[in-house]
Order: C-alpha cells, then structure tokens, then sequence
C-alpha cells in the first residue's frame, strides 16, 4: 500500500511541474548525465531521485536552497518545487539565491500583474528581455560607487556619465555551485580551530574506521577532542559513530549538502585543508582524499604534514590488484611524510613492486592496531562444541562463496554467522537457503558476538589488512583459524592457531577446524599463547608509542 501512495504522489507531482513550465529538461540532462542510465525520464529521475540529492530543475531553482532557506519545509518530504509552484511564489519565497521573487514583482508590475508565476515569467520572456531579478544594479550604482567613478573621471574624461551606466548590460558572477555551498556549511560546522584532520571514506564496522577510532583517541587524549576532526568525505555512512571518542567532532559532506560529485567533494576537501591549514592531515583509506593529496599536494605542505593509512592491496575475482594502493600509493608516496600500515607482509610487497627507494620504504610504518576488547579465557569445553564463528560483511572480498562451500563439506557443524549483507542475488540466497548457517544480520562491536558454546572461529577473505576481527576473536578465547594474508601470518602459527596454507580449498579449512576440536588441551594453549602476543605487540600502550612518538604526528609527549 505504502508503495502504491508513493507512485500516485510522484505522478501527480509530476503532472503539476509539466503543466507549471519550470522543469528544463535539457539543462538537467546535461548537467547531471547518469539521469541516461538511470531508466527514468528526466522528469522522473528529478521527481524520485534528483530533488532529494540536490539537483536543479532549471538554473535558477535550487531544491537545497529552498529546503535550507524556508524552516518550516526542513524535514519534510515535499518536494520543493512543487511548494514553490502551489505556495512559494504567491508568498514571495526566493527559489534560489540569485531570483529575488519579490523584487522581481516590484521591479516588474506588468509580471505582477497578470498573476503569472514570476520565475515561469523569467524563464520565458525575462531572461530574453534582460529582466534584472535582483538589485545587483542598485548596489552596483549606489553611492560609494558613485565617489569612485567621480575619480575614475578625473583620470579618464572619455567616460561616460554614471547615470548611462543604468542602461549598460549587468555582467554577473557564475551562480553558486554545490561545491561552494558545502564549503561554507563545512566552514560554519567547524567553526571552532582543530589541529589534526582526519579523513576517512566512511564511518562504518571495519578495520579502517576502527583505526580511525584509536587515532582520533589518542590524539584527544594528548591534545583535547576539539583537536581532532573526522571528516567522511566519500560516503554518508557513519554506523560506527558511537565508537568516536567523546567531544569529538565527525562531519559527514552529505549530511550539509546532498548531491556533491567526486570532483566537488576534492574541491571542498582541498579548500578546507588550504584555509584551515590544520597541522596534520591523516587520510585513511579515503578516494577522495588521495585524489586531494595527488592533486593538491604543493599547496598543503607548506604548513600541514600529509599522513595516509592504506592496508593491503586488494584483488578483484580474476586476481588483478585494484584498490587505492595501486590507484595512488606509487604517485603520492613522495608526497606523504609517513603512510601507516599495519602489517608487514603489505610492506614488503609494495617495496617490491614499486621497488621503492629507501628515503620512501622508511615513510611506511608498521603499527599494529590496538585490540581493546576484553581478554576471555579460553573455554575448555569448546572443544565438544559443533558451533563455528564467522564475522564480517557478507561481501565479496570476504569470501561467503568459501564460507558456504566450507559449511557444505561440514553438514555436522553449525557456522553462526554475523554482519550485514553487503551482496544480493544467487550468491546470498544460496547462503540463506544452507541449512546449517545461521545468518545473525549486523553487530554493533565485538562484545556483541557469542563466546560461550563456541568451538572456533573462522575467517575468510580474498586479501587482508589488521585482521581485527580475528584478533577480537582470539582475545574473546576463541581459537582462530585462517589464510596467510596481511597481518594473519603473523598472528596466526602452529603455536597460536590453525594456518590454512590451501587457502582456496573447503576442505583444507574443514581438516583444520576437526584438528582444532581433536586436542582440547592442545586447542587452549594456542589460544593462551596467541593472547599473549596480542598483549605484547598490539596493545593500546604499543600503538600509543607507536605513533604519539613520531615528529610528523606532531603530538605532545604524554601527559603524566
């Protein structure tokens, strides 16, 4: 029924800006050009899509502008436009900065006298006619102008009088562009100075945001949380949010203005770090801010130390790498004074492949992310358990197709599986038809998962970077069981989990999960050692070091 009310309000909305005249479908086609791919006509993208991502009907009607400028339609689901035709033009509302409704009326009283819709009136006759829309002349003739003319006269005689100026064409500005406009709410969000910047893609469960988390803390905690800004630039997703420290500030750009492209986001992005210039820019495994740095980099390093984080290198299904690292660690490394990672086996792999001199392998530091979960001892009766964890989003680079050929070749096991859907089609339902998984939808934190009646945990992926989640598991005392990828293999050995070398093969993972079971004994003392080294290297006092220790953070020494 919902769906239903839905259609019949579109398409009477769409038949009232048909008949108004103030839908310019050539000028949305041409500035917003995926409205071809979207299998809608240009009216219906405008109507189901384009108005609540900001895009424009015509040049001089601005749906943001009108959302923002008039409070009483600030959380609501009219569509602007149509306000604008059945109320806003007889109550004399601006549909955009540059039309003044009102003015035009005043200035115009044959408009307002045939009732016409005033920017309907512009877009037909008044543009052609030079109409002015605003009282840019005004301004333009006022009197300290006047004064300067009066000089400029004295030098030049030739000029004309002033008073002819009223009858010479106006020349005016480009209008303002959505990249602007999120730059001045960005600027009025983050009125307060900050030192250190970070960037990131989005804000979501994952290595990269949980990284983020711990930067943003430590650097509050040495400085004070108004010191440190998040910034998602790429993507409005922010799920993770409440793992920010307090008195931290997060600013999403969709959240102040909808309907950015990627190149208005660089430019935004560019601009703050220019005007703001704060004294450590860190982008964490953010597109749009390697796009900034390669781009931008001579203009922010007079005064702000460039910082990046990049983890893996990522491979697509037929095994070609993709992903930021090989998009921009090779063309901006020389740019950067340290790009973090955190593991090795990332290291050596770029230092070989882009054969890296050493001024630049000595800007990548390894640091390893702190796991601050709570330490569990190991359940002794696990091992007479059939139930195996898996955690992650169910996503390609996660492997579910291994996971789903795993639980088929171990019917006798139960694999509990939590994290949101990341996929759809064959690929999902396949795993939501196996018998013999269990799908728990999204968690909040690792505190969330099952310990108790747990034999093990399994992980998957395609490649790897920190491995948190199965450093969480493994300090939930849950033996590990995983491929040598990323931080994996130096984690995991036959002293503190299971290493599944085959990493293609369900049988190899289903061999080592019976191995596990085998020897409760054997099953406990690897979980017991793999702690300790979690204790030792990947601790929050490590990271805390780590980092807070280097010049180019720029962070004082800790407080005692």
């Amino acid at each position: 029924m919902k769906r239903v009310l839905s259609t019949i309000k579109h398409q009477k909305e769409i038949k009232l800006i048909k008949e108004s005249g103030l839908f310019d479908e050539h000028y949305y086609v041409t500035h917003y050009p995926e409205v071809k791919q979207s299998g809608l006509t240009p009216i219906e993208h405008y109507v189901k899509i384009g108005s609540a991502a900001g895009m424009k009907p015509n040049a001089y009607f601005d749906d943001a502008f009108y959302r923002d400028s008039n409070p009483d339609l600030k959380g609501s689901s009219a569509n602007p436009l149509v306000h604008f035709i059945k109320y806003g033009a007889r109550e004399g509302r601006d549909p955009s900065r540059s039309f003044k409704t009102r003015f035009y009326l005043e200035r115009h009283p044959d408009v307002a006298r045939t009732g016409v819709n005033p920017l309907w009136h512009f877009l037909n006759y008044g543009l052609s006619e030079q109409r002015e829309i605003d009282n840019a002349r005004d301004t333009a003739l006022g009197p300290e102008n006047q004064a300067l003319y009066r000089e400029l006269q004295d030098i030049e005689p030739l000029l004309p009088p002033f008073e002819n100026l009223r009858y010479v064409p106006l020349l005016r500005a480009p209008t303002e562009s959505l990249a602007g406009r999120a730059y001045f709410k960005l600027r009025e969000a983050l009125s307060k100075p900050f030192s250190h910047l970070l960037v990131l893609r989005w804000l979501i469960h994952g290595g990269a945001s949980t990284l983020a988390m711990y930067h943003a803390r430590l650097i509050a905690e040495r400085l004070s949380p108004d010191s440190v800004v998040v910034l998602l630039v790429d993507d409005p997703g922010n799920s993770a949010a409440h793992l920010l420290p307090h008195g931290v500030r997060m600013v999403a750009l969709d959240d102040l203005q909808p309907g950015l492209t990627g190149e208005d986001r660089v430019q935004v992005l560019a601009r703050l770090i220019i005007e703001a210039q704060p004294q450590v820019v860190h982008n964490i495994e953010s597109d749009i801010g390697w796009r900034a740095i390669e781009r931008y980099h001579r203009q922010f390093s007079g005064t702000t130390a460039l910082i990046g984080s990049i983890f893996m290198f990522c491979y697509n299904e037929a095994g070609i790498k993709v992903g930021n690292a090989v998009q921009y660690l090779n063309s901006c490394l020389d740019h950067l004074d340290i790009l973090f990672t955190d593991n090795h086996d990332f290291k050596r792999e770029a230092c070989k492949s882009y054969a890296l001199e050493k001024h630049n392998q000595d800007k990548m530091v390894v640091v390893y992310t702190p796991i601050l979960s709570r330490f569990y001892p190991p359940d002794p009766d696990g091992a007479s358990s059939k139930r195996i964890l898996w955690s992650s989003r169910l996503h390609p680079d996660k492997r579910p197709d291994l996971l789903l050929a795993i639980a088929r070749c171990m019917p006798d096991f139960t694999f509990e599986v939590y994290g949101g859907a990341a996929m759809s089609g064959p690929e999902l339902e396949a795993i939501e038809k196996q018998a013999n998984i269990r799908l728990h939808g999204p968690y909040r934190s690792s505190e969330d998962l099952p310990r108790a009646g747990i034999a093990a945990y399994l992980h998957t992926a395609r490649h790897e970077g920190g491995a948190i989640t199965l450093k969480e598991a493994l300090a939930a005392g849950l033996p590990v069981i995983g491929p040598p990828i990323g931080l994996i293999s130096e984690i995991v050995n036959p002293d503190t989990g299971w290493l599944v070398t085959r990493v293609d093969d369900p049988a190899a993972y289903a061999a080592a999960i019976r191995d596990c079971l085998s020897d409760p004994d054997e099953r406990v003392r690897r979980v017991c050692n793999g702690q300790e080294l979690l204790k030792k290297e990947h601790s929050w006092e490590s990271f805390e070091r780590a980092v807070g220790n280097l010049p180019a953070y720029r962070l004082p020494p800790r407080r005692s």
